[in-house]
């Protein structure tokens, strides 16, 4: 998927850990070589004080650092991949406050591969844990609870407020030749209206959780 059109762009990407995510971001950036990535392991090791990916303890901090990158990239009209699992309602729903705050399109990037496979990948990254306690390896339970979240919320995802969302990979493990997308066309950028809390919308906020989406 190439995002070829101008003006402020939110791609988020939706899948449980072990669903292909870091992957598919490496092809979208080479297509979108001009994209902001904010990913939320490399904010979390970037605050955290033992440099891993995986410190939870790092998680609201991380996720601060995260909104503020890229609310600026989107106040500038760029485009922003916010890579991360957005398995939970609250997280996807901060991203559509955040894009409105800034007039900006929001497009969803889902992957739903079977739990299989899920499962397979994530048993083969390492079970090694850091002075913080935490390994590479996600706990099997969070990603059975992820991957199930996200199975519930497809159906209603557009109904969430976003533009456009994208079966990257669908539940046979399959990745479309031509992408599923519904919603308005990505490339129909509509002219920018900013939001404020006085429009019964509030600014992002911080919330602390054992595995932030």
């Amino acid at each position: 998927m190439t995002t070829n059109h101008r003006g402020a762009t939110l791609v988020a990407t939706i899948g449980a850990p072990g669903a292909g995510k870091s992957t598919w971001r490496t092809r979208w950036c080479e297509a979108n070589p001009h994209a902001v990535v904010v990913n939320l392991d490399r904010m979390r090791a970037a605050v955290s004080w033992c440099g891993c990916l995986m410190n939870q303890a790092a998680s609201p901090y991380a996720l601060e650092l995260a909104t503020v990158a890229a609310s600026a990239a989107l106040a500038a009209d760029r485009v922003v991949l916010w890579d991360a699992t957005s398995a939970d309602v609250a997280a996807r729903r901060r991203l559509l406050v955040l894009a409105a705050e800034h007039g900006a399109r929001t497009v969803a990037v889902v992957h739903q591969p079977p739990v299989a496979t899920v499962l397979a990948r994530n048993a083969a990254r390492s079970a090694k844990r850091c002075a913080c306690g935490h390994a590479r390896r996600v706990p099997t339970d969070v990603v059975l609870d992820k991957h199930a979240a996200i199975e519930a919320a497809v159906p209603s995802l557009a109904e969430e407020g976003w533009h456009v969302v994208t079966i990257a990979q669908n539940r046979r493990g399959e990745e479309p030749a031509f992408p599923v997308e519904w919603g308005a066309p990505v490339t129909a950028h509509q002219p920018r209206e900013r939001h404020s809390s006085r429009c019964g919308r509030c600014s992002p906020s911080v919330e602390s959780s054992p595995w932030p989406g």
